[in-house]
């Protein structure tokens, strides 16, 4: 009897312990659905979103044309500075749009700014990084890293504009 219990015992909490990691998976990448980026006008898929080597410590390489890929990405992402694209708001302004948008899009949830969010990949310091190559590790990742396993955002120019700004202004 007590063999039977023991068995019982060992398969009730391995069952136990199996269900608490699924749950806890589908708790820790419920983020990554709540907030689907919006499609493009020409109906494109969404490139993918992660933390790049810039946010470990790790030099950005220069991203490599892509032939089969969307055509618009890479002149997107090297679209005007983002004093240039702006205009005349005040860069306060500019700022404070780049955070709403950083909250909007949910970045925290994979990413942390002075020390606010999940740090398993920070992006204090990034500012040091061009502009280009922020937007780039933003709309399109494995066009800086094919190894990283994050989608890119479609976000409108005024937005991605105002990220950078927020990026770049070290915050």
């Amino acid at each position: 009897m007590r063999i039977f219990l023991a068995k019982v015992l060992v398969t009730v909490t391995g069952l136990l312990i199996v269900t608490l990691a699924i749950l806890f998976a589908v708790i820790r990448n419920a983020g990554d659905s709540l907030a689907p980026a919006p499609p493009d006008e020409a109906g494109a898929p969404a490139p993918e979103i992660v933390a790049g080597p810039a946010a470990a410590g790790a030099t950005p390489r220069t991203p490599p044309a892509d032939p089969d890929g969307p055509p618009d990405t890479l002149a997107k992402a090297a679209a005007p500075s983002t004093g240039d694209a702006i205009g005349q708001t005040p860069q306060s302004e500019i700022i404070a749009r780049g955070r709403a948008v950083y909250l909007e899009q949910r970045c925290s949830m994979c990413h942390s700014l002075d020390g606010e969010g999940n740090t398993r990949s920070p992006l204090d310091g990034v500012g040091r990084l061009p502009e280009k190559e922020i937007r780039l590790w933003i709309v399109a990742p494995r066009e800086m890293d094919p190894a990283v396993p994050k989608r890119g955002y479609r976000l409108s120019e005024g937005d991605l504009d105002a990220l950078v700004a927020y990026l770049v202004a070290g915050h």
